[in-house]
This record gives structure tokens, sequence and C-alpha cells, in this order.
């Protein structure tokens, strides 16, 4: 009988701190509070136009020397390229060990 106490007693102490931790989280406040509860805003940030061309060209940046994907090396490519060649290299079959080819 005096498990099933404590662990009423638990359960109301975490019913508590659950409804504690809501009433924190929902912003709730006291009824003697004299704010009016509305949230305070700043002032908005200034719009900035950037000027816009019509033509667009990206030139992509090669990948740095020494990188490999699944061992199959791609430094100084684009990455177009690099993932072209590493997607033939990958279908390639692998030879197998022990095998000979006649």
């Amino acid at each position: 009988m005096k498990r099933w106490g404590l662990i009423i007693a638990l359960l109301a102490g975490c019913l508590a701190m659950g409804v504690l931790a809501a009433m924190v989280a929902s912003g709730a406040t006291r009824p003697g509070d004299t704010t009016t509860g509305s949230i305070a805003t700043t002032a908005s940030e200034p719009t900035i136009t950037l000027p816009t061309t019509d033509s667009t060209t990206t030139v992509e940046q090669p990948i740095a020397p020494g990188v490999k994907i699944g061992g199959v090396p791609v430094g100084g490519l684009t990455p177009t390229s690099s993932a072209r060649s590493s997607a033939l290299a990958l279908r390639r079959p692998e030879p197998r060990s022990g095998s000979t080819s006649a």
C-alpha cells in the first residue's frame, strides 16, 4: 500500500510540473499583473532593394583537390562532372579476386 502512495505522489508532482511548464511556455500572466498582455514589438527592418539583371550566369566552382567519392578521385572537377564520373565508375562491376579470364 505504501508504494501506491509514492506512485500517486510522483504522478501528482509530474502533473503539477507539467501544468507549470505549460503556463510558462504559453506566457500566461498572473491575475494581478498590470501589463496588457500584449507582446512588445520592435521597429521593422528597412527594406533593401538590389538591382537585378536579366542575364544570370552561374559558374560551378571546382571541388578541392584530393577529394574522392566512393574511391573515385573527383578533385578539381565541377560538381556536375564529378557526379557523372563517380556514377559511371560505381556502375562498373569490380573484378573478383581469384577469378581468371580465359
